[in-house]
């Protein structure tokens, strides 16, 4: 029994599923590249975990799962091939043929995005506040004359 993994070949690999990477997908397939997104847990990145985006244009205000769906859609309505819960066992960039390996397949391709996200971090101290953002840009101005600490 051969342990030889299926190869996946392309000409741009994205890593990461957010809206950067998803972004980046849309942009190389109307480009006619042909494109390969790996994602380690779900497509969609932090926009997943809120409720309502009230700044991404087109939408007065959206879910935040709900957009990074019709994000996920239109990219694979492009013909972008997606593998979501692909953790990245190994990555070789040396060469004109960089090499992408999970535990399922081996991916290669003349360049890779890397959109690996952000992870917010959470501050050590214990609070009984029920509302806590990781974006003041984004957030401000819900917050508007009111009394508010900031880190």
């Amino acid at each position: 029994m051969s342990t030889t993994k299926p190869t996946r070949d392309y000409d741009l690999l994205i890593l990461g599923g957010g809206i950067a990477g998803m972004t980046a997908a849309i942009f190389a397939a109307r480009a006619n590249l042909t494109t390969g997104m790996v994602e380690q847990h779900v497509c969609g990145g932090l926009a997943n975990w809120t409720n309502t985006v009230e700044n991404f244009p087109s939408y007065i205000s959206i879910n935040g799962m709900e957009l990074m769906e019709r994000v996920l859609a239109q990219v694979q309505h492009l013909g972008v091939e997606v593998d979501q819960a692909a953790e990245v066992e190994r990555l070789d960039l040396g060469g004109p043929r960089k090499t992408v390996e999970t535990g399922e397949y081996i991916y290669t391709g003349r360049a890779i995005i890397l959109a690996t996200g952000r992870q917010p971090i959470k501050l050590k101290v214990d609070t009984e506040c029920d509302r806590i953002h990781y974006c003041s840009v984004c957030d401000g101005s819900a917050y508007a004359g009111k009394k508010l600490l900031v880190v």
